[in-house]
């Protein structure tokens, strides 16, 4: 009976099975015809092609030229269309072209799926793309100009048109939205429909899907409206520049209807300087950010990223004005202040500009210059003293008495001492003419704490 080695069979027939599955996987060379795929073959035709993978270049026409498609499946459905490159699997997959017309796409798609939908119907649709990545720009139809850099770089983009997204999902829910740029790991992930937008860092993002003209920058920034600049998240306290003065537009020939109608004291003396602390867990609920998102776009929690005195503005003691108070001090006296900035949704916040309230301060400083002007004239040593001339021929005295005359305005001084405990004196002028006047004393929330009737003088 002849001797059988059943091991060396088994491993000699194994070897034959792994290596027919290993033929069916490999990567086939265009070009003959022949060295085809178990399923597909890869594309034959062309001028200055290239063609390497399973089902590669697939669809190609004779007259197509300069595309270069690596990978299984890249460029399959390529009919009519020049001048691209794909490498990765179904990069490139469904764009086809017009069966009667050529035109060059220049599209780029590194990546599996790079690009995957990208399907232009005209020579201005669907090209000048490039995207490099697992799945960038995957959902892309007839967006042109587009550039995606990074894992899901603007993945949900369709026809949005010459955006720039760069990082880790960055821009990864814009659809329509156009001459965006999102760079950063989630930069841009909320905004669907916005354009002309910039958010740059970690996490920088707008607060609403369909804001534009909106920025950014910075790790965690974010923007709650259209037209605003946003730097830094709610932990940075101070913004510093190298240089020591940072200009504002401020040139005669832009500016019409002018008027010199500020109102100084009547303004000023309405407001309330306060003290606060700052609570910035409440600011980002409010603001609703930052939340994590799954691959399907599902919210799935808020962001717990903690660093090293993220909460220390909120130990800091600010001095400054409420937003609520200064804007209803304004309404009072008929004042259109545009130093204060009132929310345009509800994830937005009240805001004031510090510098905008240096124009009714100064008109205040003003205003106070003139009545103190006008006592040192009541008080000058002219209009106070005897005046005393000595003649040549000896003590022939000319004698010139002045009265003083009181002010006709209303005038009252600061509480002496300030602070104090509790007691304080306020000295005070009203002319005969008034018939009633009264001190009122408020608390800062400008509720009244006492009332004192005053006497004319």
């Amino acid at each position: 009976m002849k001797y059988t080695n059943f091991k060396t069979v088994f491993v000699l027939t194994a070897l034959i099975t792994f290596s027919s599955f290993m033929a069916k996987s490999q990567t086939y060379l265009s070009g003959t015809g022949t060295n085809n795929c178990a399923t597909f073959a890869a594309g034959t035709v062309g001028t200055n092609c290239t063609y390497i993978g399973c089902g590669a270049g697939f669809s190609v026409q004779n007259g197509i030229y300069r595309n270069t498609f690596i990978g299984d499946q890249t460029g399959y459905n390529t009919y009519t269309l020049n001048d691209n490159v794909g490498v990765g699997y179904q990069a490139l997959y469904t764009q086809v072209g017009n069966v009667l017309t050529y035109w060059p796409s220049y599209n780029v798609a590194v990546g599996n799926g790079a690009l995957y939908t990208n399907n232009p119907t005209s020579s201005t649709t669907g090209i000048s793309n490039t995207a490099i990545g697992h799945n960038a720009l995957y959902n892309n139809t007839t967006g042109d100009d587009n550039t995606a850099l990074g894992f899901y770089a603007g993945r949900g983009n369709t026809t949005g048109t010459g955006n720039a997204f760069l990082g880790y999902r960055a821009g990864r829910a814009n659809t329509t939205g156009d001459y965006n740029v999102f760079s950063g790991r989630y930069a841009g992930q909320a905004n669907t429909t916005g354009s002309n937008n910039t958010f740059l860092g970690y996490y920088a993002d707008a607060g609403s899907n369909n804001l534009s003209n909106a920025a950014a920058i910075g790790n965690g920034a974010s923007v709650t409206a259209t037209n605003d600049f946003v730097i830094g998240n709610s932990s940075v306290a101070n913004l510093r520049c190298q240089q020591q003065t940072i200009l504002a537009l401020s040139d005669r020939r832009v500016k019409n209807n002018i008027k010199e109608n500020v109102p100084g004291l009547a303004f000023i003396n309405l407001l309330k300087p306060v003290t606060y602390h700052l609570d910035i867990h409440l600011q980002n609920s409010i603001m609703g950010y930052p939340t994590l998102k799954d691959s399907l776009d599902n919210v799935i929690g808020i962001d717990t990223t903690y660093w090293e005195g993220k909460y220390d503005i909120e130990k800091v003691q600010y001095s400054g004005f409420i937003a609520q108070q200064v804007d209803s001090a304004a309404q009072q006296i008929g004042y259109d202040f545009s130093g204060v900035y009132r929310p345009k949704n509800s994830k937005d916040f009240y805001g004031l500009g510090y510098t905008t309230l240096v124009v009714p301060l100064v008109k205040a400083v003003q205003e106070l210059s003139n009545k103190v002007d006008s006592l040192i004239a009541l008080t000058s040593p002219t209009n106070t003293r005897m005046m005393n001339k000595n003649s040549n021929q000896g003590g022939n005295e000319n004698k010139q008495e002045i009265k003083l005359k009181l002010p006709v305005e209303i005038m009252m001084s600061e509480a002496r001492p300030n602070p104090n405990d509790g007691k304080a004196e306020i000295d005070y002028y009203l002319p005969s003419s008034v018939l009633n006047a009264k001190i009122i004393f408020t608390d800062m929330l400008g509720n009244v704490i006492n009332e004192v009737q005053l006497t004319t003088g």
